[in-house]
């Protein structure tokens, strides 16, 4: 390593002094670069972290010094430079650690929203999807106020899509590293899918065709087709414990992923809610799919917390309708109505983590 370049660093480091302020929008005044590394000088000159700084030094990279005026000076020449030749850098002091990014720009907090159609706000108005309403209000927390978000919500997504996209997807990869904040909804079309299209196949419906709501109510009505009904609903536990099983496989793979790519983001998960009235008859057939996929969710101290969205759907009181959704009179629509989207935002607002004592 070269002595007379870590000599000179140092005695830059002693002009400019021992004082830092905290950070903000941009690195504090005096702060100094070295590659993709930047110290407080308070942490750069304490001889405990020698070893740290001076492998920092020795890892390469030009040096740069932000003076208490709030100039940025390249160590070597000592030339005023513009911050925009600043290289993304991790910052760190004796408190923690502050991700910036190039031209000294405090890299914003993310609220990364994960999940199939729901998540995507299917069936709000605009703006009043459940996603829109939690994060205005996150937003409006201090702390916050700067607080971007991503929504990644994708329409007829499984658990296995999810878990893929955390394995795979760099977009999502990045978005989640960066999160503070991260909220999934998913789980839903691991029973709903496989459920239409089984009732659909048993009467030669194409889900694609733009009159399959219609063709399908009509289906239903005959008497004719009660036979065939009737067999296929007699096959859908399996379907659905298939689709239960699938989610169990992939939840560990996505909590896991999340963890690994942003461990100190808050995340929140909501439960599954049953989208067929209670007088529905088919709601008895779901509803022990839909409790086993929320039970898996709901494992003690997992390090996330829970908006039980069941619970708040299963107990409403109110008269405007939280969802719609019915085979038997052909609307498939299974999205929350904006109210519903409100009533899930509410579920995140309470959300509590589950902890068991061990």
């Amino acid at each position: 390593m070269n002595k007379k370049i870590i000599g000179s660093f140092l005695g830059v480091l002693m002009v400019l002094g021992l004082t830092s302020i905290p950070a903000f929008a941009s690195m504090p005044n005096g702060t100094v670069i070295m590659g993709n590394k930047a110290f407080d000088l308070n942490y750069a000159n304490n001889t405990a972290n020698i070893k740290e700084i001076s492998n920092a030094i020795a890892a390469g990279g030009e040096l740069y010094v932000k003076d208490f005026s709030g100039k940025w000076i390249n160590n070597v020449s000592g030339q005023t430079v513009d911050a925009n030749v600043i290289p993304a850098v991790v910052y760190k002091n004796s408190v923690g650690v502050i991700n910036y990014d190039a031209a000294d720009i405090d890299q914003v907090a993310i609220l990364a929203a994960l999940g199939d159609s729901i998540t995507n706000g299917m069936s709000a108005t605009k703006g009043n999807g459940y996603v829109d309403l939690f994060y205005n209000n996150s937003k409006s927390i201090q702390g916050n106020e700067g607080i971007k978000l991503i929504n990644l919500g994708i329409p007829g997504e499984k658990s296995r899509d999810l878990l893929s996209n955390l394995q795979n997807d760099a977009a999502t990869k990045d978005a989640v590293s960066k999160a503070k904040m991260i909220t999934i909804s998913v789980g839903g079309n691991n029973l709903l899918a496989p459920v239409i299209n089984a009732v659909a196949t048993s009467f030669n419906l194409a889900t694609t065709s733009p009159t399959f709501a219609s063709d399908l109510k009509l289906a239903l009505a005959s008497p004719n087709n009660q036979q065939t009904l009737n067999l296929t609903l007699s096959k859908l536990p399996s379907a659905l414990a298939s689709g239960v099983q699938q989610f169990g496989t992939d939840w560990v793979g996505i909590i896991g992923a999340i963890k690994t790519l942003a461990p100190k983001a808050d995340i929140y998960v909501t439960t599954l809610y049953n989208p067929l009235n209670q007088l529905d008859p088919l709601y008895i057939v779901f509803d022990p799919a839909i409790q086993g996929i929320n039970k898996i969710i709901k494992t003690p101290n997992a390090g996330y917390k829970v908006a039980d969205v069941y619970t708040a759907f299963h107990d409403y009181k109110g008269t405007e309708p939280l969802i719609n959704f019915s085979l038997f009179t052909g609307n498939l629509d299974p999205h929350p109505t904006t109210k519903g989207h409100e009533v899930i935002y509410q579920s995140h607002v309470s959300a509590k983590e589950i902890v068991v004592a061990k």
